[in-house]
């Protein structure tokens, strides 16, 4: 199986320290995440690289042992990271996320599907009386920014899984941390999906529009952001 990865990490000016991963084999793995602690994101991809490295077929059972381990220990470090990632097999796309960290795929230039964001805000979201009322609308407000579910908080450190998708070639998954996508709309995605020539030019044309849009409002923050493709 032959896969085009691209990663992009900013640091800001004060950096918590985001992490951005991609490993490749029978075992193919790629994720991001955003940490609360200096470590805390860096310690759950190290051993996400790790059971990629393995070069096995993967399993859920795989990926949620190893969120319950670095559970416990940001736990103890009174830490929280959220994080999103995919895991191919070679008929099969398998994505999950933990916290407001997303993965989103794309086919042919749109949107197929999504991850859910785990905050008050998305709940209030998928609940709304009103069907038509934009999330950004709803996520404005400060109270409900709050996560319910994240890694290192709580009893359950186990991330979300979604419905497993064929992988098929030219479908392209994007992970990425929430400074990255509060700047973008899925129609910009899809926009910028469609005039790129492949994913590395989608990416950095994502990161150009992220960061023109932000201005100096990332200086203390960071972003991980990172797209796949099956040749």
């Amino acid at each position: 199986m032959s896969i085009d990865s691209y990663s992009y990490v900013f640091g800001g000016l004060d950096s918590v320290p985001l992490f951005s991963a991609a490993s490749s084999g029978g075992g193919s793995v790629f994720a991001v995440a955003e940490g609360t602690e200096a470590g805390s994101a860096e310690t759950l991809i190290n051993r996400l690289e790790e059971l990629g490295r393995t070069g096995v077929s993967l399993k859920e059972s795989d990926i949620s042992s190893v969120f319950e381990k670095i559970h416990t220990v940001l736990q103890a470090r009174n830490a929280v990271v959220s994080a999103a990632g995919a895991f191919c097999s070679e008929n099969d796309l398998h994505i999950f996320n933990i916290g407001n960290a997303r993965a989103i795929v794309f086919k042919q230039g749109y949107m197929i599907t999504h991850s859910e964001d785990h905050s008050e805000a998305y709940r209030a979201y998928k609940h709304a009386a009103d069907p038509e009322t934009a999330y950004d609308q709803i996520r404005s407000q400060t109270k409900r920014q709050e996560l319910w579910k994240v890694l290192g908080f709580g009893k359950d450190g186990k991330p979300q899984f979604y419905k497993a998708l064929p992988l098929e070639k030219k479908m392209v998954t994007l992970l990425c941390t929430e400074p990255f996508w509060r700047y973008l709309s899925v129609m910009e995605m899809e926009l910028d999906y469609r005039k790129s020539a492949g994913p590395e030019e989608w990416l950095k044309i994502m990161v150009r529009r992220v960061l023109m849009k932000a201005n100096s409002e990332l200086d203390n923050e960071n972003f991980a952001v990172s797209v796949f493709m099956k040749e």
